[in-house]
């Protein structure tokens, strides 16, 4: 026992010394990220991950090198500008920090010295204040710092990495003077490396994703729920459908709860025949965490659900579970069979099955969608339409997953 505290302490001490901007060639980028987040039910709740470095490879598109770029291409008539616009966020979700929505009004890099276009994957976790912010890019920490300083930003030593301060702890500040994405404090505190940057609402935020980093308090990485869940994205049972350009996570806690599903809408009446059809379809096991994932390849994404259960589970079983009551789920939103909504557009579901990843069971449901054309109709529309699981994310459009408790 005492050679084993003695090599745990090693091993803290190890990770601590690891400098923000390190990368282990052996970590997934998903785990590396995720080990910055503190392993409490908050950022369990909802973690969101995007890769735009593998979505641009993926499409095939030249990734833009700035907000001038991008607009001298669209001026160019280059269609990646309308394809980055409306797939982009579908299939990778940036972080609120990159301030997507606020892209072509506020140029945000002259401020902050980065933006979402030398950005190359970001994950954002938990819910707000108190959400943390991880983005890895073409950085220069040099210019950043020298960015944020002339805006205002005051410069700490925190743990052997500087601290760009403004604002206080989750100030608002609409009248400032700063760009509209900072204006909600989602860039009060930006933590900087080379490639790397911690950014949140308030100074106890950063120092909580850096102590999880260091191991001197469990992140989700060091979760066996969490770690399974990235290994069954990233592992051979997916190895075939291209690049994982998006992620959203989400505890199977508030999932299996049917009254998670309605939200403020829900009625007594609504939820005793939302139980009574799930009573009349195969039973799902309990899950720990549900994965939504979107892979790319040339001429079609795969949308996957990665069901992490507990050990012992009969993923076989859950597998059947899965696909019967998938099959048969009717739309909260449109209150249309979801099989129907999605052959209309081309989706077709292709497998479920259980697989397992780091000793977890895990059930994988499997659906295809074929790129758009991204050719002009004839009122001169773009299609660029794909299916997007944050929209049945956002929308609690997931009844297919809850789980009634037994009697």
């Amino acid at each position: 026992m005492r050679a084993r505290l003695l090599m745990l302490c090693l091993f803290a001490i190890l990770l601590t010394a690891i400098p923000l901007s390190a990368q282990d060639d052996s970590e997934s980028p998903l785990l590396r990220l995720l080990s910055y987040v503190p392993d409490t039910p908050d950022y369990r709740s909802f973690v969101q991950y995007g890769d735009q470095a593998a979505w641009f490879e993926s499409w095939g598109f030249e990734p833009f090198a700035s907000l001038a770029d991008f607009e001298r291409r669209g001026d160019e008539g280059d269609f990646t500008t309308t394809a980055w616009m409306f797939i982009t966020a579908e299939q990778t979700l940036p972080p609120n920090a990159l301030g997507l929505q606020y892209v072509l009004q506020d140029e945000m890099r002259p401020a902050f010295g980065f933006d979402i276009f030398n950005s190359d994957r970001y994950l954002q976790a938990g819910e707000p204040p108190e959400w943390i912010t991880l983005v890895e890019g073409n950085f220069s920490e040099r210019q950043i710092g020298q960015a944020l300083t002339a805006t205002g930003y005051a410069a700490d030593e925190l743990d052997d990495t500087t601290l760009y301060s403004i604002n206080e702890d989750y100030e608002v500040t609409l009248t400032s003077d700063l760009p509209r994405v900072a204006q909600l404090g989602d860039l009060n505190r930006i933590v900087v490396g080379d490639d790397r940057l911690v950014i949140a609402k308030a100074t106890p935020v950063i120092e909580s994703a850096l102590d999880a980093r260091s191991g001197e308090t469990p992140s989700l990485a060091d979760d066996p729920a969490f770690s399974a869940a990235a290994a069954a994205l990233e592992g051979e049972a997916v190895s075939d459908m291209g690049a994982l350009v998006g992620a959203i996570l989400m505890d199977g806690a508030q999932l299996m709860d049917p009254e998670f599903h309605f939200g403020p809408r829900l009625t007594p009446e609504m939820l005793e025949a939302f139980e009574e059809s799930l009573a009349e379809l195969p039973a799902l096991p309990p899950y720990d965490i549900a994965a939504f994932a979107t892979y790319h390849q040339t001429g079609q994404s795969w949308l996957v659900v990665a069901l992490v259960h507990p050990e012992g589970t009969d993923a076989e079983a859950a597998a059947e579970a899965l696909q019967a009551r998938f099959e048969s789920y009717t739309s909260a939103v449109t209150n249309e069979p979801f099989m129907e909504l999605l052959g209309d557009r081309g989706v077709e579901l292709r497998s479920v099955r259980a697989v397992e990843a780091s000793g977890r069971p895990v059930t994988l449901l499997v659906l295809e969608d074929p790129d758009p054309t991204l050719e002009l109709d004839e009122d001169g529309r773009r299609d660029t339409y794909v299916f997007s699981w944050n929209r049945m994310v956002f929308a609690r459009d997931l009844g297919f997953l809850a789980v009634v408790e037994e009697d």
